[in-house]
This record gives C-alpha cells, structure tokens and sequence, in this order.
C-alpha cells in the first residue's frame, strides 16, 4: 500500500487500528474487538469535529446509525456530510462479508472502511476481489470512492492494510 496516497483520516484510522491490535491479547471475543474499535473510532470522529454513533459505545452521539460506525457533520439537525462509514464482519464466510460490504458500496460517504479477518493471504485476497467486483460492478460507483480494508491477518497476527487504488484489476477466466 502506498502510504503517501493516504489522506489524514485514513492515516488517523490506521492508526486506531494499530492501537486496537497492541492489546489483542485482551481481546479474546469478536465482540472485544468490535468494541475497541468503534470505542477508537467514535472518539476519532470527535476529535476531527464530527457526530459520531456507533452502538453500545462510550461517547457516542447515539446508536448505531445504519452502519457499525458512521461520522456525520450536522447543521441545523440537517446532515451535510458523511465523512466516514465503517463495517466489520467477523465471520470468515464469504456470505458474512458480503452481507455487511454492499452497504458500503451504495452508501454516499467520503471514506467507507471495511474491517474483517481472514485465516491467511490467500483468503485475504479472496475477500478483497469479492470486494473489488462489487465495488466496480455498482454502477453508481464514482472514480473518487474512497475505500479502506483492514484485514486481520490470523496467523500473522497483524492488520493488513488496502485501498481500493491498491486492488488489481480482477482477471477472472470466464467459463466454459
């Protein structure tokens, strides 16, 4: 990943991220992590001036509002902007991601983060030309999307990071 097209948000979330998996040994269930994460992401949003919500978290504006975690700039209770959604899935299941990651695609926001967890790379990279599909098969999808994949690595035990600038073209050989 080139470190040097990321913006000030996506560097802030990586970050978080980062923080999140120093204290993996505390984190035992899916659960723990969830909640560190959008724990790190709601006082993020705060800190870059915007309603943060997420569910069951200290701080937030509110509960989750149709995503895991969601920043919005308000003004006279109107939204105005949307600056950062967020989905993780756990489940290391095809069909769990992709229940989550389409929402990401239809929704207009200036960041969209998904966080998941794969077994090794070879599931990783799965996971991310599902992604790439959905994301270039939308036809509402813009050329400025800005997407952010943090993948728990299970062996390796670390986040590995992707944008959507990052992901190869998917060359797939059609079927007979």
């Amino acid at each position: 990943m080139d470190e040097g097209q990321l913006d000030v948000v996506e560097h802030d979330v990586i970050a978080v991220l980062k923080k999140v998996a120093k204290n993996q040994d505390e984190l035992s269930r899916d659960s723990d992590w969830t909640k560190e994460i959008k724990n790190g992401l709601i006082e993020l949003g705060h800190r870059h001036g915007f309603k943060a919500y997420a569910s069951s978290c200290e701080g937030s504006d509110g509960g989750e509002w149709l995503f895991d975690v969601c920043w919005l700039q308000l003004e006279n209770k109107h939204i105005r902007r949307v600056p950062l959604i967020l989905e993780s899935e756990w489940n290391k299941a095809m069909k769990g991601l992709m229940d989550d990651f389409p929402k990401l695609v239809i929704a207009k926001a200036e960041h969209r983060v998904m966080v998941f967890q794969a077994d090794n790379e070879g599931t990783m990279r799965e996971a991310l030309e599902e992604f790439h599909d959905e994301i270039e098969g939308n036809p509402m999808t813009l050329p400025e999307d800005r997407y952010l994949f943090a993948c728990w690595d299970i062996n390796k035990k670390e986040f590995c990071f992707t944008t959507r600038r990052d992901l190869p073209p998917v060359s797939r050989t059609p079927s007979p």
